[in-house]
């Protein structure tokens, strides 16, 4: 079995990190309060247009705001609206002392009238992991079938070259099958029959398991779920403990070694496989007996009285997303990543709604901290830089909810070729053909002779910059006046930069990472 290992790290500058801990469920305390109507100052006429700060506040507290201009209609959060703390959650009703159709003319606040739900903590492991686990499926239906359901197919790793051999091998196995449930029997089998199971060099790539056919439970599982997802089924990745209800407690859960396995809709129903433990379609009964669900989609859901201290990650609730770390919600971190068992997941927040860079729909105001759903986009500005709206929503770097796509190398209509790494960085590659390009354990590999250059945002406005370049090891790569890369012997290439604007600052340093291998 596989340990699964989770790290936070806020972007750009704190690290946190955080361990497993406890967890909870069922029955709710409900109490009703409300908030005195108050606000900071009387609506009036102004005769210049101008900015003003609209804020909305539980008690003390600020829920959120922004900025808007003189003249704007007034934009409330959805209603009811909801906001998790770590004991328990408020739903506000409405916000006293705002009329309809209200438009800006000065700064102004908000109070709520509210209703404070209580979290009862109950400690049965079975109880427990049966609340997880239906909290899992609502998500997934919610999110994958409802919400986006062009999600539920979506291989969001990998190389084109990976998907087309993975349809090839699928098709061919099922192809004597004439229903959807004869369809995961046979790729169960196939898993179960040909992974070797190797937890100690294994990437946890699926890409790499689909190649040596080796790999742990993590890529066994993500390698069913693009199975599935290549014959049409919706399926998504879960991961936690397995092991006896009857001996997990979850106040120790950082004791146990993580587990990950495969959810897939069939029959109008979400079913979990997992070959590593001869377990094909359990009942519920079972799997409250014997797996702890700690994310589906590398997400965390909420389920009644959920306890944030078993919470590692981000943190769905009322259509949003929250950071977690050691049980407390992050409402100032900008980003945040990841590992499970070496796999990278990471995610933009909304760390300042005075400013929210991309909102699907105006109307939906978010709070301090929630991740951006429906998109992001890149935002950069200073005396030096104009504001840049990259592609990054246009080519899917950021799924729906705010996470990123890493891991992947695609190419365009255009033959643009587009490479997201693994940490949500974003460049594209000139020079050099698809067919020559691969992902070894999520990292860009090329071959000793290969000719290439990157091209990252600042190419873009790099008539601003001056790029200056440092290769760490010139027995591995040559560079020429021109940013082309030469590949000369295999290893691990690094190659630094720094942006100097035209008044000597930098504006920017960073680092590219690749691997190099043997021509073939």
């Amino acid at each position: 079995m596989t340990t699964t290992e989770s790290t936070i790290a806020s972007t750009p500058d704190t690290t946190v990190s955080t361990t497993q801990t406890t967890l909870t469920t069922q029955p709710v305390t409900t109490t009703t309060t409300t908030a005195a109507v108050t606000t900071e100052t009387a609506l009036t006429t102004a005769a210049t247009s101008q900015e003003h700060t609209i804020s909305f506040y539980n008690g003390e507290v600020l829920v959120l705001s922004y900025s808007a201009v003189e003249g704007e209609e007034i934009l409330l959060p959805k209603n009811p609206f909801k906001l998790p703390t770590e004991t328990n959650y408020y739903e506000f009703l409405q916000w006293n002392g705002y009329v309809e159709n209200m438009v800006v003319s000065d700064d102004v606040s908000f109070y709520a009238e509210f209703t404070e739900h209580e979290f009862t903590l109950v400690s049965d492991t079975k109880t427990i992991s049966e609340a997880r686990h239906l909290a899992a499926v609502q998500y997934i239906n919610q999110y994958l079938l409802q919400d986006y359901p062009e999600e539920a197919l979506k291989i969001h790793h990998g190389t084109d070259a990976y998907k087309t051999a993975l349809n090839v091998l699928v098709t061919d196995l099922v192809a004597s099958a004439t229903t959807d449930l004869e369809k995961i029997q046979i790729i169960y089998q196939w898993v179960k029959d040909t992974i070797v199971y190797d937890n100690e060099c294994a990437s946890p790539y699926p890409e790499d398991i689909f190649e040596t056919l080796r790999g742990d439970c993590l890529p066994q599982a993500l390698l069913m779920v693009d199975m599935f997802k290549t014959i049409g089924l919706p399926a998504s990745i879960a991961t936690g403990i397995r092991g006896s209800a009857d001996i997990v407690v979850e106040e120790n859960l950082d004791q146990y070694i993580g587990h990950a396995w495969a959810l897939v809709y069939v029959d109008d129903k979400w079913e979990l496989l997992d070959p590593l433990f001869d377990t094909f379609l359990p009942d519920l009964d079972y799997i409250s007996s014997w797996y702890y669900t700690e994310m589906v989609d590398f997400t965390v859901p909420y389920y009644p009285n959920i306890n944030l201290d078993a919470v590692v990650g981000v943190y769905y609730f009322d259509g949003l997303y929250y950071p977690v770390d050691d049980g407390v919600i992050q409402y100032e971190l900008s980003g945040l990543s990841f590992d499970v068992d070496h796999y990278q997941i990471t995610w933009r927040f909304n760390s300042n709604p005075n400013n929210p860079y991309f909102q699907e729909d105006p109307m939906k105001i978010t709070p301090q901290g929630a991740a951006y759903t429906d998109g992001w986009v890149f935002f950069a500005y200073d005396q030096y830089t104009p504001y840049i709206s990259s592609p990054s929503r246009v080519l899917g770097q950021y799924r729906p909810n705010g996470q990123a796509v890493s891991a992947t190398i695609y190419q365009t209509e255009d033959n643009t070729i587009h490479y997201f790494v693994k940490n949500s960085e974003y460049m594209q590659i000139e020079g050099i053909e698809l067919e020559d390009l691969y992902l070894n354990w999520g990292t860009l590999e090329v071959e000793v002779g290969a000719h290439f250059k990157f091209l990252s945002w600042f190419d873009m406005i790099d008539h601003l910059y001056t790029v200056n370049y440092t290769i760490e090891d010139e027995n591995l790569i040559s560079m020429d006046e021109f940013g082309y890369i030469t590949a000369l012997s295999p290893g691990e290439a690094i190659v630094r930069y720094k942006l100097e604007n035209p008044s000597g600052g930098i504006n920017g340093e960073g680092v590219i990472i690749f691997l190099i291998k043997e021509s073939s």
